[in-house]
């Protein structure tokens, strides 16, 4: 279920461009690069243009890239249980595994599939029950992931008029 942080969040991003920090599995703060100037932002922004038919104005553009912010730094803290999980049920370190992990906003032909370089990296096949929960914690990240695309989506289409349905479409066009 997605946070109420996560979803206040969202809201004041689209009040004024509010930027969320979160903390990382070490409880310090982690830094995410701004989406301000991002090919992926600036992607997502143009495609919203198009599929409006408009030019968004000033303020719709600012509140837009603060959701996008919001959005794609909400995106972090289930990826960052899934790399912890994925180094605990492997052995493989957790920067070996992030070094597996499609970039946010990444070229698009990213090869998601992370069980063979594991498997590379673990220099044998996983069993039976590591795939399992490999497999598991994949489903819980997606699950996460969607939440908070599904957020993000419902909150930018109040402020642009876009559906909801097809900002969420848009997003893996763009990397995200």
């Amino acid at each position: 279920m997605t946070s109420h942080y996560f979803k206040a969040s969202i809201f004041l991003a689209l009040l004024g461009g509010f930027s969320v920090a979160y903390a990382d599995s070490s409880g310090a703060n982690a830094a995410v690069k701004s989406p301000n100037k991002s090919p992926a932002t600036d992607g997502l922004l143009q495609r919203i243009e198009q599929r409006s038919g408009r030019t968004l104005t000033a303020d719709e553009r600012q509140n837009a890239t603060g959701a996008i912010r919001t959005m794609v730094e909400g995106l972090n803290p289930p990826r960052e249980k899934f790399v912890s999980e994925i180094s605990r049920i492997s052995g493989v370190s957790e920067a070996r595994v992030w070094e597996m992990m499609p970039r946010i906003g990444g070229p698009l032909n990213q090869d998601k599939n992370m069980i063979p370089k594991l498997e590379e990296a673990m220099r044998r096949k996983l069993t039976n029950e590591e795939l399992t929960a490999v497999r598991t914690a994949d489903q819980q990240k997606k699950t996460a992931i969607r939440e908070i695309r599904q957020t993000f989506a419902q909150a930018v289409s109040k402020v642009t008029g876009v559906p909801a349905e097809d900002l969420l479409a848009m997003l893996p066009k763009v990397g995200i």
